[in-house]
């Protein structure tokens, strides 16, 4: 009889566990519909203190801290959910489904490209974007350029391994490879220009200054006698 009431407690206090972690997430999913990334980082942390073993509440956590520009944290937290993760499962988030508008996605993106531009070497930096990058349909190119950033600093990176099997590519592309080399053309007859033909200028013709330019006339000088008389005194 005690060890059924024991037994009894137990997955009474786990399925209450459960549902807190439960209410936890879907609080978070909430403010974060909601545009109130604050809130909901504070839930999904929760939910995660709750159960750190479970990859899809480590990954909510992330895009919490990316919506709110801790980018460090982020980070790690990206990389840990995504450790978790099967990489034989297909895994591509719709990140931008999670914000309250695509105008407030495009936001938060502007922000973190300007902090990547500022810190262009900030491996945090680029392993957020490599990964809302991903997310996005049309630039698995961009992407893959950042992939390959961050594997030139370290060739054993799991997040990168796991990112670029997802991709379907065994490589990153090298950024300082040449560039690929195009086959010549064919060549291309030009037909001969005919010769240039002499035009001879005009020959100005010779005029006479006398009879363009009159003589300027003669000025009488005057004297000061010839002058008007002066203007009367003005009285104060």
């Amino acid at each position: 009889m005690i060890r059924f009431a024991i037994a009894l407690t137990l997955v009474t206090a786990g399925a209450t566990f459960a549902q807190s972690e439960d209410k936890n997430v879907a609080k978070g999913d909430y403010y974060f519909k909601a545009g109130y990334y604050y809130k909901a980082s504070e839930h999904y942390r929760l939910a995660v203190q709750q159960n750190p073993t479970s990859p899809d509440k480590i990954l909510r956590f992330g895009h919490s801290l990316f919506a709110i520009g801790n980018y460090s944290y982020a980070s790690y937290a990206l990389r840990k959910g995504l450790s978790r993760r099967d990489p034989s499962k297909r895994f591509r988030p719709e990140l931008a489904s999670l914000f309250p508008s695509e105008r407030d996605f495009v936001q938060v993106l502007r922000d973190l490209k300007v902090y990547v531009t500022y810190r262009p070497r900030d491996p945090a930096g680029l392993t957020v974007l490599s990964y809302v990058l991903y997310t996005i349909p049309g630039e698995e190119t961009r992407c893959r350029e950042l992939l390959g950033y961050l594997r030139r600093h370290d060739k054993d990176d799991p997040y990168v391994a796991f990112m670029l099997h997802q991709m379907g590519q065994r490589d990153a592309p090298d950024a300082e490879a040449p560039a690929p080399r195009l086959d010549p053309l064919p060549p291309v007859e030009v037909p001969p220009l005919p010769a240039p033909t002499r035009v001879e200028a005009p020959k100005p013709k010779k005029v006479e200054l006398s009879k363009v330019l009159s003589p300027p006339e003669r000025v009488e000088e005057t004297t000061p006698a010839d002058l008007p008389p002066a203007p009367p005194a003005i009285a104060d």
